[in-house]
């Protein structure tokens, strides 16, 4: 059986011979995970962001913080930059997503 024919058992509750999961990368998992790219919820260590935020990290872990806002007051409000998700461009990565999953649900 799959990890594909798992998931779709364990979803419809069709008794699979195990329960379908998803561990950390060396215990492995029974899903594909595909995404628009670059998704406009990135977040970089440090440097500014597709929406104008400007993020900084100390070094001690992945996460960052922002520093700066790009509205400080309502009259940056019309100035603001909302990333465009219907850019063709971000959906590239989607395009084979199906045949890069193989077995995976």
């Amino acid at each position: 059986m799959t990890s594909r024919d798992i998931v779709r058992k364990t979803v419809r509750f069709e008794q699979p011979e195990r329960l379908a999961y998803s561990l950390a990368p060396a215990y492995g998992t029974d899903f594909a995970f595909a995404r628009m790219h670059p998704s406009p919820d990135a977040r970089p260590k440090t440097g500014i962001d597709e929406w104008g935020c400007v993020w900084e990290n100390i070094g001690i872990s992945n996460l960052g913080e922002v520093k700066e806002h790009p509205i400080k007051d309502w009259s940056d409000w019309d100035s603001l930059s909302v990333p465009d998700i219907r850019d063709p461009r971000r959906w590239e990565a989607l395009a084979d997503a199906r045949e890069k999953a193989g077995d995976k649900f």
